[in-house]
């Protein structure tokens, strides 16, 4: 329940229309006028096993007068009335028996009502109000009377499975997988980043990584989150640049009852805690994901010059992983002003930590089934996020003003030390290297939005967002050292490995990026006492801008004197280890700058920018043709201006994309009955190659190298969605839902054969298209077993099956490289369209206890994650994961949960067919993690 009244207030501020209560708030105003007034406030219960739980958006009126509100989420509600006599108040909702309530205002102002459930009325009325407290009633009734294919999934079931961040929550929604490389991106029908949409109560958000289009998921803690919104149909009044699906992040917002809690939380994980970890030096506040000693690029470093003018700090530290922690701070309140205004306030803090471990191989291979590459090694990463949101709302007659802050800082540490061969395992060496890295992210954004009732049928609304991300990798360091096995120590014939790559090289980049965006939109109803039947249009505008600064430093070859000191020196033992974790004794030397130890090339881009420029204008059209059948008809024009701008081979290149993209949109909602409801849906949306996928930039891996394209081409997409739901009971449903997509000249990354390196890029296809269908079923055992002793049992199930195909034109080239693309196989499956997916969720309440535990199965089947050219394509093995999640109330202010995630502790494998014969390209396990958390309630 807690998850609806925060969509509403937000959606009322930020366009995203919903239901409101405008007309009772000007009833409530005309009643009033000229008469001494009190507030009544109070909360309405129902009991279940025993106890008591609210009732959210139950009515509550005065007796023979048009004076009345709404509860909130929480049952609360808060009532304007005369004190010149007794009052009666009338408390109805669907579902419930009415109830009437005797107010006297000289005994008091705050009170209690319990009403009961009539058990008569649910299993013969469409439930249009909101009157159940668990989310997952509320949400479905809200879909079931959506004339849109939307689904969502509120704070109350994302606590249940234990989802910790968004991109968890969203991986429980049909056809929805999660990235697994823990890059909080998400494939919706088997469309990845590039194709999906990420916004923040629908305002545009930046990403915080310049190789993203979305932010990501996993950044956004479900401590803030009131609603996720996944839409996979289009609407006109959303962003046009997407075929997946809108994922709509819907903060928490004030509701009218005071909370004040404090949580603490712990977990280990079975692969890393208490196990050694590699780190390299930091400061003081990096336990907090805040950088403040790493090397940036100093001012006078060129080729050819000394390497004394860079610091050093390339060494790495052991030490031991501790248990993760987390804590949060949570404030709740509605201030009533005046006669007829309120002023809510919501502020949360929460920071958390993540120590992860991962024993890994990765590989490279020629067509004839030899070795080019193969490592294996092992990655030690530190991750942080740091959350703070502050939301206001101020509501004064017909007048609605939200405003929205949030700032997230999120880091990451890694060290990856790796051990193979970099050429062929006949070789008489192998090479061993280190990888250290730290990416601190930041993303501060302010959404302002209002919502004006000129009259009973018509409104206004009005959004303005301005956002700010910080991206900063400050010193990525690569070292590779050929290693002599027959003497047993490390042979340095030269500082560049065989192939030409340097045996030592760092990183520095910095990205910046604002975004401004503005909406307007004025509805107008078309009947006084409905609000499903409109004519809207609106106007929007976004303007983007991201500039990123980037340094690749490669230093020269070095001389005997400095060989020999390392060959002497009798710590080193053949431990690669030691030499790792002392670097800097070596490198500090000063005899050893200039000819043995000199940067050799430095390539820099200080001035690379992207510029995005988005204007539209939009009309949309609701409108009940007749008892059962419903139109949404619409039409958007998007005018899009972007140009990227970097330098290449010493000058600067310039690329750039204008279209007009005109953007229809059509869904018609049929109700066989009461209970069935058909949906179907067509439109047109686009898809724009992203910043890094045009620039030239690269970007070194252990094995090779990643290269944008910037010949690539806008990718334009069709859209056809029809659906069946069927709603036998309150919160029970089955649905079938089928889709097709065309996609003209869908952008793919593809390998590259360019000498001796493996270069990873992206070219555009001709076509594509996917196709499928969607399966879901969330029921009650006991309503579906007729067994009442297993009414606390539910169950959820959801699963689709996918097809796809994409198409390569013969002599595909990637013009900024101007290399040749022959794919292993033209027609193929699209990256990420994962055949088959299920999720299934188990849940048990124990109302004695107060106590809930419900237990989660995925099942994501075999994918192709890479399209090979001289091999096979790449493809991840099919993945199953299992997790469990308990929580209970100890007492009224104290909650306790324990979950366990991965319990079945998956190997994540990756298989290329080489030379007819399948090889393991990449392979690595993620431990089990077990949490505990508290949340203790000093208010509530």
């Amino acid at each position: 329940m807690k998850s609806i009244i925060t969509v509403v207030l937000l959606v009322l501020s930020l366009n995203v229309l919903g239901q409101n209560n405008i007309a009772e708030n000007n009833y409530i105003k005309k009643s009033l006028v000229g008469r001494e007034r009190v507030s009544v406030q109070g909360q309405v219960l129902e009991m279940i096993g025993g106890s008591k739980s609210p009732v959210s958006f139950a009515n509550v009126i005065l007796k023979n007068s048009t004076t009345g509100v709404m509860t909130d989420i929480d049952g609360y509600f808060s009532i304007m009335i005369p004190t010149d006599k007794q009052y009666i108040l009338v408390i109805s909702s669907m579902g419930y028996q009415t109830v009437e309530k005797l107010i006297d205002t000289s005994l008091g102002r705050n009170i209690s009502i319990v009403i009961k459930e009539d058990s008569n009325m649910l299993d013969t009325i469409e439930i249009k109000a909101k009157t159940n407290k668990e989310s997952a009633i509320v949400l479905l009734a809200d879909r079931k009377n959506a004339v849109e294919m939307t689904q969502k999934i509120g704070a109350s079931k994302l606590s249940d499975i234990g989802a910790s961040d968004a991109s968890q929550g969203v991986a429980k929604v049909t056809g929805v997988a999660k990235n697994n490389s823990n890059s909080g991106a998400v494939f919706v029908r088997g469309l990845g980043d590039r194709y999906n949409n990420v916004t923040l109560n629908g305002f545009s958000i930046p990403s915080t990584s310049s190789s993203a289009k979305s932010a990501p998921l996993d950044i956004f803690s479900t401590d803030i989150i009131s609603n996720l919104s996944i839409s996979k149909t289009y609407d006109v009044t959303s962003y046009g640049d997407f075929a997946g699906a809108n994922i709509n992040i819907n903060t928490k917002g004030s509701t009218s009852k005071q909370k004040l809690y404090v949580g603490i939380g712990t977990s280990a994980n079975s692969q890393v805690t208490f196990k050694d970890f590699k780190t390299y030096k930091g400061g003081s506040s990096d336990f907090f994901g805040f950088d403040n000693v790493r090397d940036k690029l100093p001012k006078g470093a060129n080729a050819n010059e000394s390497y004394g003018k860079l610091n050093n700090n390339f060494e790495s530290k052991e030490e031991t992983a501790k248990p993760e922690l987390s804590f949060n701070m949570f404030y709740n309140n509605n201030f009533y002003i005046g006669e007829n205004s309120s002023f809510g306030v919501l502020a949360y803090s929460g920071f958390s930590n993540d120590y992860s471990f991962r024993d890994y191989q990765t590989a490279d291979y020629n067509a004839q089934g030899g070795t080019k590459k193969r490592f294996k090694g092992d990655k030690s990463k530190y991750s942080t996020n740091f959350t703070n949101l502050l939301s206001l709302n101020y509501n004064i007659g017909g007048v609605s003003l939200d405003y929205t802050s949030m700032y997230i800082n999120s880091s990451s540490d890694e060290v990856s030390v790796y051990k193979g061969f970099d050429s062929s395992e006949e070789a008489d060496y192998l090479m061993t290297g280190i990888i250290q890295e730290y990416e601190q992210n930041s993303i501060f954004v302010n959404q302002l939005g209002t919502n004006i009732a000129l009259n009973e049928r018509s409104e206004i609304d009005l959004g303005l967002s301005y956002n700010m991300t910080d991206s900063s990798l400050p010193d990525r360091r690569k070292i590779n050292l050929a290693i002599n096995e027959d003497v047993s120590l490390y042979e340095y014939t030269n500082f560049n490995i065989v192939g030409g790559s340097p045996v030592l090289n760092r990183y520095f980049s910095k990205m910046e990026d604002t975004e401004f965006t503005a909406n307007l939109a004025y509805t107008y109803y078309l009947k006084e006492d409905s609000k499903d039947e409109y004519i809207k249009v609106g106007a929007f505008l976004k303007d983007k801008e991201r500039d990123l600064n980037f340094s690749n430093i490669v230093v020269n070859s070095i001389d005997n004197d400095f060989m020999q000191q390392v060959r002497d020196d009798s710590e080193l033992a053949g431990d690669s280890n030691y030499l790792y974790n002392n670097m800097d004794k070596y490198l500090a030397d000063s005899k050893y700058w200039g000819t043995s130890l000199s940067i050799g090339d430095i390539s820099q881009n200080p001035e690379q920018s992207f510029e995005l420029k988005i204007s539209s204008v939009y009309a949309k059209l609701s409108l009940q043709l007749s008892d059962d059948l419903y139109l949404l008809a619409g039409l958007r024009l998007d005018k899009v201006e972007q140009n990227t701008r970097y330098m290449s081979s010493g000058s600067y290149k310039s690329f750039d994309i204008n279209k007009e993209n005109i953007l229809p949109q059509i869904n018609l909602k049929y109700s066989l009955n009461e209970d069935n409801k058909l949906r179907l849906s067509a439109s047109k949306t686009y898809s724009i190659p992203m910043f890094q996928e045009m620039s030239q930039m690269s970007y070194e891996t252990e094995i090779g190298q990643v290269i944008g394209n910037s010949s690539l081409k806008q990718v334009d997409i069709y859209n056809i969605d029809m659906g069946w739901d069927w709603y036998p009971s309150a919160g029970s449903l089955f649905s079938v839902n089928l889709f097709y997509k065309s996609l003209k000249n869908p952008i793919e990354k593809v390998q590259i054969t360019q000498s001796s390196t493996m270069t990873t890029s992206l070219i555009n296809a001709k076509d594509a298209m996917v196709y499928g269908v969607e399966l879901e079923w969330e029921t009650n055992i006991g309503k579906l077993t007729n067994n009442e002793s297993l009414n606390n049992l539910g169950l959820s199930i959801n699963a689709s099956l996918l097809e796809s195909e994409a198409n390569v034109p013969e002599n595909t080239k990637q013009e900024s490289l101007g290399a040749s693309v022959k794919l292993y196989k033209k027609t193929h499956s699209l990256q990420g369209a994962t055949p088959l997916l299920v999720n299934t969720d188990l849940s048990y309440k124990l109302p004695s206890i107060k106590s809930k535990a419900s237990v989660s199965y995925n099942y994501n089947s075999k994918v192709i994650t890479q399209l090979g050219s001289y091999n096979d394509n790449i493809y991840q093995e099919a993945i199953s994961t299992l997790n469990f999640k308990w929580k209970t109330n100890v007492n009224k202010r104290l909650d306790i949960s324990f979950s366990a995630k991965n319990l079945l502790d998956p190997k994540y494998e990756y298989t290329q067919k080489v030379a007819g014969r399948t090889k393991v390209i990449n392979t690595y396990n993620r431990g089990v993690t077990f949490s505990l958390s508290l949340k203790y309630k000093f208010i509530d």
